[in-house]
């Protein structure tokens, strides 16, 4: 076959067993088409014959890491909240908008969801109790419990691995502020003491800093203050509207949902740490809003109305190759998993 009169750049050669005992094992061969050079080879072994697809995502996630030199996200997967009739659930979903499987079964009002600790939990506030409070939930779906039940609002939590902090909305203080837990919900520590409106809390990627919504200045904008608190600093300057932060992996962009115009469309927008360099993703096709971030960095997860109801769509991080992940129901605030080990 002459793959260069075909245009291609690689050429993937491969071949999968099956054993009786139920075993799968498969054999990659990755080739430069350019030098007839061998990029990559690899043998797996260890795959349920059930396991089928996280082993075609194991393969896909190498060839990608071999060509591009950046991991892949075939094997990650998004957390969303679905509703399904009367309620809202959680949902997780493979990040190629297969195996999607419902987590929660509350039978209530359940709203944003977020990673946890050790990528096998998911917090999310549930009304179940009559009340907002932080829940947990194992990606397995088992285990619910309670983080926090204190009054008024618990919700936005986010965490972060490298402190083993959730930042997330508290208003038992009868102001909505930013605290941090710990996973149990104990050790509360206030972060921010003003008389606005201060919620919706993201950590970067290392904790020294949380971005924030705030609306002291007179609308909801984003900010950022260090992982500690203190050293409070307005981010968001050329948008009336300004809201869902979300910190890339790498620390140097914060993705959020924004308005040009108050009462004017919600788009994804993009930003530098340092305030500079404000790129608009997404062009007036709905409201867009939530936007997460892939591991890699190189796509985000949001939640669009552009279809006439909400759902979960992907795009490369320039705003290009949107792709709409979900299909049954009416989806929201999709959060992305970090690398499974």
């Amino acid at each position: 076959m002459d793959w260069n009169s075909l245009g291609a750049e690689f050429v993937v050669v491969g071949m999968y067993t099956a054993g009786s005992d139920g075993n799968l094992e498969s054999s990659v061969l990755l080739f430069n088409v350019a030098d007839g050079g061998r990029i990559m080879g690899k043998h797996y072994t260890g795959y349920k014959r059930e396991d089928y697809r996280s082993l075609s995502h194991r393969i896909a996630d190498d060839i990608y890491k071999a060509i591009m030199q950046i991991d892949g996200i075939a094997g990650t997967k998004v957390v969303y909240i679905s509703k399904r009739g009367n309620y809202k659930e959680v949902f997780l979903i493979d990040a190629d908008g297969e195996n999607e499987r419902q987590l929660t079964n509350d039978r209530n009002l359940n709203v944003l969801p977020a990673w946890g600790a050790n990528s096998t939990e998911i917090y999310y506030t549930s009304y179940k109790d009559f009340n907002p409070d932080l829940c947990g939930v194992y990606i397995t779906g088992t285990g619910s419990w309670f983080i926090s039940r204190r009054a008024g609002i618990n919700m936005s939590a986010n965490y972060n691995e490298a402190r083993k902090l959730i930042a997330l909305t508290l208003s038992m203080d009868g102001n909505s502020e930013i605290y941090t837990l710990d996973r149990q919900g104990r050790n509360p520590q206030r972060l921010t003491n003003n008389r606005a409106i201060d919620c919706s809390p993201c950590w970067s990627p290392d904790g020294s800093l949380i971005a924030f919504t705030s609306d002291r200045s007179g609308s909801s904008q984003i900010w950022l203050m260090s992982g500690g608190g203190g050293n409070e600093r307005r981010l968001t300057k050329s948008v009336a509207y300004a809201d869902s932060a979300s910190f890339s992996p790498r620390g140097d962009k914060i993705a959020f949902a924004g308005q040009s115009s108050r009462g004017g469309r919600f788009d994804i927008y993009v930003i530098n740490v340092d305030g500079s360099g404000m790129q608009k993703l997404t062009r007036g096709e709905g409201d867009n809003e939530n936007p997460s971030w892939a591991p890699n960095g190189e796509h985000l997860a949001f939640a669009s109305s552009r279809t006439g109801q909400y759902q979960i769509y992907i795009m490369d991080a320039d705003g290009s190759n949107v792709r709409q992940l979900t299909k049954q129901g009416e989806n929201y605030s999709p959060d992305w998993s970090p690398f499974f080990n």
